[in-house]
């Protein structure tokens, strides 16, 4: 399992500046969440810096605010302010910004980030993801776990590693899930070109395509509400081998449910399921196959039932 991130006191003073100015403008907007106000206040109290650069722009803020003409629209305003931080950091002789940070999400959390260039990112549980913008290019690594991107036009290209795997947006919203060697994408709307081997994978919208320890998938089609089902609380499995089922229920509920039996790994479930209803689905698959169900300390456990094959 990797790190999320870098401890504070090691980040470089540009980033934490990028991060100030980000969270400034956050917080102006009125759909501003109480979610996003408390991680705004733990990133104030883990480094000393982050509260005195955000004081910094704050007053930054405030006298360019009162330099604007009345008449300037919310947007144009907002501009003048990016456009004077970028000039504060020229004026200390501060590299260009970069953005360096990990966002990592709990089991049964999810979460929602507006980045600086207006991409939009969409976390389902249990996921960590790094995001490293620079002058020239827009890059994140996906460590583990499911996102959905919804792409700003931006002349930085965009990427996602996951794995070996290097997927390249060309104006797009898609959907990226990781579960160890397994890899699925999927397309909303635009393309994505998936880089692995010899020759890229063009995914376009309503598409999908896999890759797993067998090889690549073919790139098939794929309907809206399946590209990330997960932020309409449900589970969409079409024969989905029973391993990947689990390690999708596994990221919503604190009470894994693990196979006592490696070959049952291989059982394929199709179907569509309540994320909130753990206990329908494991109800669902003692109907559906010989399985049985034994319940340990802190954890839940499928077998075979009375041996059957």
């Amino acid at each position: 399992m990797s790190a999320c991130g870098t401890p504070p006191e090691d980040q470089p003073l540009p980033a934490v500046l990028e991060q100030a100015a980000g969270w400034l403008l956050r917080l102006q907007r009125p759909e501003c969440s109480a979610a996003e106000q408390r991680r705004f206040e733990a990133w104030l109290a883990a480094d000393p810096r982050h509260s005195r650069e955000y004081a910094r722009f704050q007053e930054l803020w405030r006298q360019l605010d009162g330099l604007k003409p009345r008449r300037r629209s919310r947007r144009q305003s907002l501009a003048a302010g990016l456009a004077g931080l970028a000039c504060c950091g020229a004026l200390l002789g501060l590299p260009a910004m970069e953005r360096q940070e990990c966002l990592q999400t709990a089991v049964g959390e999810m979460r929602s980030e507006l980045l600086a260039d207006g991409s939009r990112l969409d976390l389902n549980a249990d996921t960590v993801l790094r995001i490293q913008y620079s002058q020239h290019q827009r890059r994140l690594f996906l460590e583990r776990g499911e996102a959905r991107f919804v792409v700003a036009a931006d002349a930085r290209p965009f990427s996602v590693q996951a794995g070996a795997a290097t997927l390249r947006d060309i104006g797009t919203t898609f959907a990226v899930s990781r579960e160890r060697q397994s890899l699925a994408v999927r397309v909303l709307e635009g393309r994505v070109e998936a880089h692995l081997g010899a020759a890229p994978v063009a995914i376009g919208g309503g598409q999908q395509w896999q890759h797993g320890p067998q090889g690549s998938s073919a790139v098939q089609p794929v309907a809206p509400g399946q590209v990330a089902p997960w932020l309409d609380g449900r589970w969409i499995f079409q024969a989905t081998p029973l391993a990947q089922a689990l390690a999708q229920v596994n990221r919503q509920h604190e009470r894994p449910v693990l196979l006592q039996d490696p070959s049952l790994a291989e059982l394929r479930i199709s179907g569509s399921f309540r994320m909130a209803d753990r206990e329908g689905l494991l109800d669902a698959l003692l109907l559906l196959y010989p399985l049985a169900r034994e319940e340990g300390r802190d954890r839940t456990y499928l077998l075979r039932r009375g041996g059957a094959e």
